[in-house]
């Protein structure tokens, strides 16, 4: 399992910036950072014919943006941990009320947001002056009992549960009475009205000073309400994170490596925040047209807060992602991570990034195409010292082969050549060794490449594996069982066998618990119970059109699907805000022919306690448990344990 580093997740949180699942979250916080800056040129250039603009203010000005994009990331931090934590059961006492919670946070956080929108566009301020100007209507009981009557309408919605909104009510009307709302009522909204003008941006009964850092409290609890609205998509070292936390339990690392992510992640906005400042001067020269500004901005921000309490923030993502983008993105931290690891070379960073070439592990399977177009593809791979030995050897591998019979070629770390194979031979039902028993004498970072003549406007898709080899040469009339067993499946996943033998297992997400029952509609309009399943090998796999981790393990899993679905083997695939026309151009677009369906309002997501996709659960013909994973699950991870949970381990 890859070992993460603090420095590592710190770079890997900075390179998911520009990963369309951290996409919705970039309009937001522009939306809330622009929001309170044009207020505070607003205010600056009302001012400015009084007392005029010195250069400790544009500097202080400066610094106390940076200061709320800091508190905006650490209130993003705080929840973004705690259900990482939340995924991997680390703490999973509380895994049930997860979801409870950050729903309640997005409605009641949605609100606020339309709040702040409210008051950057200068409407809550125009009907608190309004107010004040009028103390008759500010000290009458029937505003009182028009706000009491709104907010108790409101408050069962936000707070998602009728049993958990009834407390909160009690509390709202206690607070009225013994505040002085009905005995005293122009006092108590007076107060309230000044409070509320400090937490959400400042003081404005008196005149404002722009360069007042006050309201931080409301920048990190609008971190706090986009974490709690966001779904992340999990990269190879976010997977990483979640992954060796969930094994190994240790609540301390996981706690350091994901909030060195997040502040990675956090890094980008900080930068933003800086580039919007620059944005100051544009506004201060069109001060003429500052309400308009105003207004724009306040409106936009409602549009926001509105996607946040009604759970479609994430549909943003869709909107504004490809899948062309998607697999760029990943493939930006998956090449980025490995130059910094040394698995990639510097002269090789811009042909990763273009998909000419990628990183590849021993043992790990990477599916490719060739074309009339890309007519060669290459693949690079490190051997350490470590792992150097005598007679050190590796074998390539091919399948899923379309009608090509290509040339592969294995460079050492100085360029030569050291094996090439142009014939394959079959050792299993439709894969093939082109290259075997190449001999590697010294540490360094390998290249293999693959080529063919594709005819034009054809594609030819295959999937190449490099295994170290047992040292045996297979013939061309040869055949032997694949014996590979993944570092994964065997650093502790248990004997399948044992688990399966267990007298009345526990209903619950570990391994080992029966999997609790849920009904979903198939993208064919077909109803689907997973107990309905019962009897064969179930891959349940919690993904996303929009999620580029997502689109690099479906190829793999229709490769198993058709393998072993006559085994007794199924794939149950629910995606998550999504539309029915986008699973279903997916599913053409891969030549998917599992089960695909979609969790409607996240209620599997939400059952199984999943907050990011791709998360995998393989479950036995008796409902076990059997293995669980977060983050992209290769077909090598998979295949010996399905072979064992079937019956075909050979």
């Amino acid at each position: 399992m890859q070992e993460i580093t603090v420095g590592l997740a710190l770079i890997a949180g900075i390179l998911s910036f520009i990963s369309p699942c951290v996409l919705p979250l970039i309009p937001a916080y522009i939306g809330y950072m622009s929001g309170r800056m044009t207020h505070s040129v607003a205010v600056q250039t009302a001012g400015a014919t009084t007392a005029g603009t010195t250069g400790n203010q544009t500097v202080t000005a400066r610094v106390n943006l940076l200061i709320h994009s800091l508190a905006f990331i650490l209130g993003f931090t705080s929840i973004f941990v705690v259900l990482g934590l939340i995924t991997t059961g680390v703490i999973s006492a509380f895994g049930g009320a997860s979801f409870l919670l950050t729903d309640i946070i997005s409605r009641v956080g949605g609100l606020a947001i339309i709040l702040f929108g409210l008051h950057f566009m200068g409407i809550l301020p125009s009907i608190f002056r309004w107010l004040r100007q009028h103390p008759p209507i500010l000290n009458s009981i029937w505003l009182t009992l028009a706000i009491t009557i709104v907010v108790v309408a409101i408050l069962p919605w936000a707070f998602v549960e009728v049993l958990i909104a009834l407390p909160v009510i009690t509390a709202f009307l206690l607070w009225l009475f013994i505040g002085g709302a009905f005995a005293e009522p122009g006092l108590f909204w007076g107060r309230l009205m000044g409070g509320f003008e400090r937490f959400f941006y400042t003081d404005t009964r008196k005149q404002i000073d722009a360069n007042d850092a006050g309201g931080l409290g409301g920048s990190y609890f609008m971190g706090v309400v986009f974490a709690a609205g966001w779904t992340p998509c999990i990269g190879p070292i976010y997977g990483a994170i979640l992954n060796t936390a969930s094994i190994s339990g240790d609540m301390g690392t996981a706690i350091v490596s994901l909030s060195a992510y997040s502040l990675g992640l956090g890094i980008p906005f900080m930068l933003t925040a800086l580039l919007l400042e620059r944005v100051q001067g544009i506004l201060k020269r069109l001060q003429r047209h500052m309400r308009l500004i105003e207004a724009i901005s306040g409106g936009f921000l409602i549009f926001i807060g509105v996607l946040v309490a009604s759970g479609r923030l994430q549909s943003l993502s869709t909107t504004l992602s490809t899948g062309e983008f998607s697999d760029f993105s990943y493939r930006v931290e998956e090449c980025s991570v490995g130059f910094i690891q040394g698995h990639l070379a510097f002269e090789h960073l811009g042909s990763c990034y273009d998909g000419q070439l990628d990183p590849i592990a021993i043992n790990q399977g990477m599916i490719g195409e060739l074309s009339s177009d890309t007519q060669k593809r290459e693949y690079i791979f490190l051997i350490d010292e470590e792992n150097i030995s005598e007679g050190y050897a590796v074998d390539v591998e091919l399948m899923r082969l379309e009608n090509i019979t290509p040339t592969v070629t294995l460079y050492g770390p100085d360029g030569s050549a050291i094996a090439t194979g142009d014939v394959l031979i079959q050792f299993e039902e439709n894969k093939y060794k082109i290259i075997q028993n190449a001999k590697l004498s010294a540490p360094g970072l390998y290249r293999v490449s693959i080529k063919d003549e594709i005819p034009d406007s054809t594609e030819a898709d295959y999937q190449i594996r490099i295994v170290q080899s047992s040292g045996e040469v297979i013939g061309a009339s040869e055949t032997q069982a694949d014996g590979a067993v993944s570092d994964l499946a065997a650093a502790g996943i248990g004997s399948i066998e044992t688990l399966a033998q267990q007298s009345e297992p526990l209903t619950g997400f570990e391994i080992g618990n029966q999997a609790p029952d849920f009904t979903v509609t198939t993208i064919g309009g077909e109803t689907v119970h997973l107990s309905d399943l019962q009897g064969q090998t179930v891959l349940l796999n919690f993904w996303g059109t929009w999620c580029g981790p997502c689109r690099r393990e479906m190829p793999e899993f229709q490769d198993l699907y058709s393998r072993y679905s006559e085994d007794g083997f199924t794939i149950l695939a629910l995606a998550v805000n999504d539309t029915l026309q986008d699973v279903i151009d997916f599913k053409d677009e891969f030549g998917l022919t599992f089960t695909l369906a979609l969790d409607t309002d996240d209620v599997v997501n939400k059952q199984y306690g999943i907050t990011s996709q791709p998360s995998s659960l393989l479950i036995d013909a008796d409902g076990i448990i059997l293995y669980k994973s977060f983050g992209i699950v290769t077909e090598e991870q998979l295949e010996p344990l399905i072979r064992e949970a079937t019956g075909t381990a050979g």
